[in-house]
Protein backbone atom coordinates (compact mmCIF):
# COMPACT_ATOMS: atom_id res chain seq x y z
CA UNK A 1 0.00 0.00 0.00
CA UNK A 2 1.08 3.44 -0.38
CA UNK A 3 0.95 4.54 2.88
CA UNK A 4 3.58 2.20 3.68
CA UNK A 5 6.53 3.80 1.49
CA UNK A 6 5.31 7.46 1.69
CA UNK A 7 5.46 8.28 5.75
CA UNK A 8 3.80 12.04 5.58
CA UNK A 9 1.32 10.14 3.59
CA UNK A 10 1.14 7.71 6.47
CA UNK A 11 0.89 10.33 9.13
CA UNK A 12 -2.15 12.24 7.82
CA UNK A 13 -4.40 8.93 7.15
CA UNK A 14 -3.82 8.41 10.89
CA UNK A 15 -4.74 12.13 11.46
CA UNK A 16 -8.13 11.47 9.41
CA UNK A 17 -8.81 8.27 10.85
CA UNK A 18 -8.96 9.89 14.31
CA UNK A 19 -10.91 13.00 12.77
CA UNK A 20 -13.37 10.10 11.50
CA UNK A 21 -14.17 8.80 14.20
CA UNK A 22 -14.78 12.40 16.06
CA UNK A 23 -16.79 13.05 13.24
CA UNK A 24 -19.70 10.72 14.58
CA UNK A 25 -19.23 12.26 17.96
CA UNK A 26 -20.14 15.77 17.29
CA UNK A 27 -22.45 15.13 14.71
CA UNK A 28 -24.22 13.34 17.05
CA UNK A 29 -23.96 16.47 19.76
CA UNK A 30 -26.90 18.49 20.50
CA UNK A 31 -24.76 21.44 20.22
CA UNK A 32 -24.25 23.38 17.33
CA UNK A 33 -20.45 22.19 16.74
CA UNK A 34 -20.96 20.01 13.85
CA UNK A 35 -21.50 23.40 11.96
CA UNK A 36 -18.68 24.25 13.44
CA UNK A 37 -16.30 21.57 12.68
CA UNK A 38 -17.55 21.82 8.86
CA UNK A 39 -17.12 25.13 8.53
CA UNK A 40 -13.60 24.77 9.47
CA UNK A 41 -12.98 22.21 7.04
CA UNK A 42 -15.03 23.40 4.32
CA UNK A 43 -14.67 23.01 1.09
CA UNK A 44 -13.48 19.78 2.12
CA UNK A 45 -16.17 17.98 3.80
CA UNK A 46 -14.98 14.05 2.23
CA UNK A 47 -11.80 14.76 4.54
CA UNK A 48 -14.36 13.12 7.43
CA UNK A 49 -15.80 10.51 5.38
CA UNK A 50 -13.58 9.16 3.17
CA UNK A 51 -10.36 8.67 4.90
CA UNK A 52 -8.54 7.13 1.29
CA UNK A 53 -9.45 9.87 -0.86
CA UNK A 54 -7.46 13.17 -1.78
CA UNK A 55 -7.72 16.13 -3.99
CA UNK A 56 -4.30 16.84 -5.95
CA UNK A 57 -4.28 20.09 -3.78
CA UNK A 58 -4.39 17.86 -0.46
CA UNK A 59 -1.68 15.72 -1.80
CA UNK A 60 0.50 19.04 -3.08
CA UNK A 61 -0.53 19.72 0.97
CA UNK A 62 1.06 16.73 2.43
CA UNK A 63 3.98 17.28 0.79
CA UNK A 64 4.79 20.71 1.35
CA UNK A 65 3.80 19.38 5.39
CA UNK A 66 0.74 21.57 5.33
CA UNK A 67 -2.49 19.40 5.53
CA UNK A 68 -1.05 17.53 9.23
CA UNK A 69 -1.00 20.26 11.02
CA UNK A 70 -4.43 21.54 9.60
CA UNK A 71 -5.82 18.34 10.70
CA UNK A 72 -4.08 18.66 13.80
CA UNK A 73 -6.03 21.99 14.53
CA UNK A 74 -9.36 20.51 13.91
CA UNK A 75 -8.92 17.49 15.56
CA UNK A 76 -7.52 19.45 18.57
CA UNK A 77 -10.89 21.81 18.36
CA UNK A 78 -13.11 18.25 18.16
CA UNK A 79 -11.08 16.38 21.09
CA UNK A 80 -11.43 19.31 23.11
CA UNK A 81 -15.37 19.24 22.73
CA UNK A 82 -15.62 15.59 23.10
CA UNK A 83 -13.95 15.96 26.72
CA UNK A 84 -15.87 19.27 28.04
CA UNK A 85 -19.41 18.12 26.50
CA UNK A 86 -21.48 16.79 28.96
CA UNK A 87 -23.40 14.70 26.08
CA UNK A 88 -20.42 13.76 23.98
CA UNK A 89 -18.16 12.77 26.84
CA UNK A 90 -20.87 10.49 28.05
CA UNK A 91 -20.20 8.42 25.16
CA UNK A 92 -16.75 6.80 25.78
CA UNK A 93 -16.12 3.05 26.74
CA UNK A 94 -14.83 0.92 29.40
CA UNK A 95 -11.85 -1.44 28.83
CA UNK A 96 -13.57 -4.89 29.67
CA UNK A 97 -10.30 -6.49 29.94
CA UNK A 98 -9.19 -4.63 32.78
CA UNK A 99 -12.27 -2.91 34.00
CA UNK A 100 -10.17 -0.05 35.51
CA UNK A 101 -12.96 2.79 35.13
CA UNK A 102 -10.69 5.01 32.74
CA UNK A 103 -13.51 5.94 29.95
CA UNK A 104 -11.78 5.40 26.67
CA UNK A 105 -12.41 7.40 23.32
CA UNK A 106 -11.67 5.41 19.46
CA UNK A 107 -10.10 9.21 18.49
CA UNK A 108 -7.53 7.95 21.38
CA UNK A 109 -6.11 5.77 18.61
CA UNK A 110 -2.22 6.16 20.52
CA UNK A 111 -3.62 4.31 23.87
CA UNK A 112 -6.55 2.59 22.68
CA UNK A 113 -7.47 -0.10 20.49
CA UNK A 114 -10.65 -1.25 18.73
CA UNK A 115 -12.04 -4.32 17.80
CA UNK A 116 -12.72 -5.28 14.40
CA UNK A 117 -15.56 -6.63 14.51
CA UNK A 118 -18.13 -4.96 17.09
CA UNK A 119 -15.81 -1.48 17.69
CA UNK A 120 -15.38 -2.34 21.49
CA UNK A 121 -12.71 0.09 22.79
CA UNK A 122 -9.13 -1.31 25.18
CA UNK A 123 -6.62 -0.27 26.05
CA UNK A 124 -3.66 -1.02 23.56
CA UNK A 125 -1.58 -3.02 26.14
CA UNK A 126 -4.80 -5.28 27.71
CA UNK A 127 -5.98 -5.43 23.59
CA UNK A 128 -2.25 -7.11 23.48
CA UNK A 129 -2.41 -9.43 26.56
CA UNK A 130 -5.68 -10.93 25.62
CA UNK A 131 -6.39 -12.22 22.19
CA UNK A 132 -10.28 -12.81 21.73
CA UNK A 133 -12.66 -9.48 22.33
CA UNK A 134 -14.85 -9.85 25.54
CA UNK A 135 -17.61 -8.75 23.92
CA UNK A 136 -17.22 -10.43 20.49
CA UNK A 137 -17.12 -13.69 23.29
CA UNK A 138 -20.17 -12.72 25.39
CA UNK A 139 -22.34 -11.74 22.22
CA UNK A 140 -21.22 -15.23 20.49
CA UNK A 141 -22.21 -17.20 23.66
CA UNK A 142 -25.68 -15.24 23.56
CA UNK A 143 -26.16 -15.99 20.44
CA UNK A 144 -25.65 -19.74 21.23
CA UNK A 145 -28.04 -19.37 23.81
CA UNK A 146 -30.17 -18.18 21.96
CA UNK A 147 -30.17 -20.95 19.27
CA UNK A 148 -30.21 -23.47 21.83
CA UNK A 149 -33.69 -22.13 23.57
CA UNK A 150 -35.06 -21.77 19.43
CA UNK A 151 -34.39 -25.17 18.81
CA UNK A 152 -35.90 -26.24 22.32
CA UNK A 153 -39.07 -24.11 21.27
CA UNK A 154 -39.18 -26.11 17.93
CA UNK A 155 -39.03 -29.02 18.83
CA UNK A 156 -42.56 -30.53 19.02
CA UNK A 157 -42.45 -33.76 21.02
CA UNK A 158 -40.56 -31.68 23.74
CA UNK A 159 -43.13 -29.07 23.64
CA UNK A 160 -46.15 -32.31 23.68
CA UNK A 161 -44.35 -33.28 26.58
CA UNK A 162 -43.85 -30.21 28.32
CA UNK A 163 -47.77 -29.94 28.25
CA UNK A 164 -48.18 -33.07 29.50
CA UNK A 165 -46.34 -32.74 32.33
CA UNK A 166 -48.39 -29.41 33.17
CA UNK A 167 -51.22 -31.83 33.02
CA UNK A 168 -50.38 -34.34 35.19
CA UNK A 169 -48.75 -31.56 37.47
CA UNK A 170 -52.07 -29.66 37.74
CA UNK A 171 -53.95 -32.67 38.12
CA UNK A 172 -52.09 -33.74 41.59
Amino acid sequence: MLYLHAEPLAAVVRLRQRLKSLRAYLFSCRAAVAEDLRRRIFPREYLLQQIHLYSLADLQQVIEGKLAPFLGKVIKFATSHVYSCSLCSQKGFLCEICNNGEILYPFEDISTSRCESCGAVFHSECKEKSVPCPRCVRRELQKKQKSFWQRLNMDESLEEACNMFELSYQNT
